[in-house]
């Protein structure tokens, strides 16, 4: 059965301009040539093929895998459960302790023995010696001088309360305890366990514990805070808080079980400062690191942040985000199981990401789970990244933002995004990208988006559920992509597919092979096709240097004011060559040496079907 001769399916008609009219198209260049297949029969294509993605040589503790190479942060045996008190730490080998244990007398066994130094052990009555501690952290805040020390013995002690009046205003001051031995819980009437109001304040070997509130209030301008080998074991709302021009220096923290409608692990506004060398984040109902405000920067190394869930209404399960025109610099990270997005830039904020391996993105419904993402003005720049199993996509850029790409791995991603890299009314470049088992390859999207790709490869691609995607590039509503050296082989639909009103795909050096017809269970809801490239509804296809071999159905469609330019290369081994569903198109513009050899037919007029494409983007 015929479609109708305005394209169905493909597009909602408010998302695809153009549609039915006379046969006028704009053609590329004037070959004149003979539509016969003319050119040299014995010369077939000498093709520049792709370069693979370049993710070695691999961090330090991390191992080489699979082909193309890539980098893996666990050891073969995986990433390990550990228990309170340790943490598998990205590129090591499996738990270790965060801190040495107490001694058999209770206290850290580096406790310093200078003059100043207070010691505390819930319980005591004494005046805050060793022989003869204080009973509360907080009478020990409020004897420390500058640049005092508070040593906590083993056991549970109880925080720094609320109102701010006695909490840590002296600043300069450092805490300290012996790891998972020394627990530190939020007082009766505190809203955080620890309150820190100004100054540099360090906290270091203890685990934190909070079932009333957060774990650290920062959000006093100007306060310094340094954690080391602390372990934040349940909070609510927020596990650290940082506000205007505070700052937090963080190696080798934990923080898991932080609870409460949009959650988050570690939260800076106004303008803060961040910078975080081996963490691991788990376990959180909502977002792990979020960081704002127009002077706020964040360096965020060697961390791990996974198991991230939605709680109530909010749709924020984020593993790092980045906003209001904020910085934030990520290397050496691992994601895994975030429900929304799992690196995240929007409102002019800037996403600087290396080393990153993302994995399992799982949607809760058909509008979430990306893998990295820049919405509304927002800068992606990403190179030597991993993606598994991101079921709505690997990298979608929008709305004004810009992304640049390379090295880029996707493995596994679908569902029903339309394709694994999505780029729609924004900008940008991707080079050195492979994408394999995903549900499409690569879509841009939205009147005057250019993306310039080079070296792309797209090997097994399926179409979802619903017998749509499998391409390996799409232009649609306007949108260009241009560039050289690319690879489509076992994909679903199209190859290369221009839909609509000023669409347009450019390359050089193109190899398309093997493009099958969706999969389906009999009997099949459409008509299934193969097609290798595909111009649509006045969209526009110009190859140069090109194969186009072995697809189920035809190398190249024309359907619907569409246009096709092929220079130098070959369509082979194909049931049709050509199948051009315009009357009186000028076939020279497939023909500018270009072979033809091996079709069932090299030119054809039929009522073929078009390739399944979703219905929005």
């Amino acid at each position: 059965m015929r479609r109708s001769s305005c394209l169905p399916v493909v597009l909602t008609a408010a998302l695809l301009s153009g549609g039915c009219g006379d046969d006028g198209r704009e053609v590329f260049s004037d070959t004149g040539t003979s539509a016969d297949g003319g050119g040299d029969a014995d010369a077939g294509p000498v093709l520049d093929p792709p370069a693979l993605p370049s993710l070695t040589p691999c961090p330090p503790g991390w191992r080489e895998v699979g082909d193309p190479a890539r980098c893996d942060p666990w050891p073969e045996s995986g990433r390990a459960d550990c228990p309170l008190g340790e943490a598998h730490f990205v590129g090591t080998e499996g738990c270790e302790r965060l801190s040495s244990p107490c001694g058999d007398d209770g206290w850290p066994v580096d406790a310093p023995t200078a003059s100043g130094t207070l010691f505390v052990r819930a319980g005591a009555t004494g005046f805050g010696s060793r022989s003869n501690p204080l009973g509360l952290l907080v009478d020990a805040v409020a004897m420390a001088r500058l640049d005092a020390v508070i040593v906590l013995s083993d056991g549970v002690h109880e925080g720094i309360p609320s109102p701010r009046s006695t909490s840590l205003e002296l600043g300069d001051v450092t805490i300290m305890g012996c790891g998972g031995d020394t627990i530190v819980e939020a007082a009766a009437t505190s809203e955080s366990v620890f309150s820190v109001v100004r100054g540099e304040v360090t906290i270091r070997d203890l685990t934190i514990r909070s079932a009333v509130g957060g774990a650290i209030d920062a959000t006093t301008a100007d306060t310094s805070l340094i954690l080391e080998n602390v372990e934040i074991d349940g909070a609510v709302a927020r596990g650290i808080e940082l506000g205007n021009r505070a700052s937090l220096t963080a190696r080798r923290t934990t923080i898991h079980g932080v609870r409460g409608a949009a959650s988050i692990a570690i939260s800076g506004t106004g303008a803060p400062t961040l910078s975080i060398d081996q963490a691991v984040i788990d376990d959180v109902e909502g977002t792990g690191i979020a960081i704002s405000g127009a002077s706020g920067s964040a360096e965020i190394r060697d961390t791990a942040v996974f198991d991230l869930t939605l709680a109530g209404s909010t749709r924020a399960a984020r593993a790092m985000q980045v906003w209001q025109s904020a910085q934030m610099t990520v290397e050496r990270v691992y994601t895994e199981v975030s429900r929304d997005f799992s690196l995240f830039a929007f409102e002019g904020g800037t996403m600087t990401a290396r080393d990153v391996v993302i994995r399992d993105m799982a949607a809760p419904d058909e509008s979430w789970g990306k893998g990295l993402m820049a919405s509304r003005d927002a800068t992606l720049d990403a190179e030597r990244v991993w993606v598994q199993e991101s079921k709505l996509g690997a990298v979608r850029a929008e709305i004004g933002s810009e992304v640049s790409l390379r090295d880029i791995v996707v493995e596994g991603s679908i569902g029903a995004a339309p394709a694994a890299l999505i780029v729609t009314d924004a900008g940008g470049s991707a080079e050195r990208v492979f994408v394999t088992g995903a549900s499409g390859g690569i879509v841009v999207a939205g009147e005057g988006v250019v993306v310039d790709l080079s070296d792309f490869t797209a090997v097994g691609l399926r179409s979802n559920e619903f017998q749509v995607g499998g391409h390996g590039l799409w232009a649609a509503i306007g949108g260009l992509i241009r560039g050289s050296r690319w690879s489509v082989v076992d994909g679903r639909n199209a190859g290369i597919l221009a839909t609509g009103t000023s669409s347009r795909v450019e390359g050089v050096d193109v190899s398309i092979v093997g493009v099958g017809a969706p999969e389906c269970d009999e009997p099949c809801a459409i008509s299934p096709v193969g097609i290798g490239a595909g111009a649509l509804s006045d969209g526009v296809v110009q190859l140069a240097e090109l194969e186009i071999a072995e697809c189920t159905d035809a190398a190249v469609q024309i359907f619907d004011l569409g246009s096709v330019s092929l220079q130098t290369g070959v369509i082979r081994d194909n049931p049709i060559g050509a199948n051009i569903q315009v009357e009186g198109y000028d076939r020279s513009t497939l023909t500018d040496d270009v072979e033809f050899s091996g079709n069932g037919v090299d030119f054809d007029e039929s009522e073929l079907e078009l390739p399944q494409l979703p219905r929005g983007i």
